[in-house]
């Protein structure tokens, strides 16, 4: 059991600090970058499409907005011996 236990945790002991790195590059991108998930409130939409709006905002480094993305899924599907079937497309 305490062999199981230190296998489960020395994963992180062998990234090479790559952990650390991507961390440091995210943080000194240039300006803020805000990430929102807004829940959809239609709970059709939220069964037959998604339960979530994902929106993202990057501000460049002197507040000016510089790109916005929204994503919400189009759909969802729904595999079915070889056939998909898309709910609410």
């Amino acid at each position: 059991m305490v062999g199981l236990v230190w296998l489960l945790l020395l994963p992180p002991l062998f990234t090479g600090g790559d952990c650390t790195r991507e961390f440091e590059a995210e943080a000194s991108r240039d300006g803020p970058l805000l990430v929102a998930r807004v829940p959809v409130a239609n709970a059709v939409c939220r069964l037959y499409r998604d339960d979530e709006i994902r929106v993202q905002l990057q501000y460049d480094d002197r507040g000016r907005l510089g790109r916005a993305q929204a994503d919400m899924n189009p759909y969802r599907s729904l595999p079915i011996q070889g056939h998909t079937i898309h709910w609410g497309r």
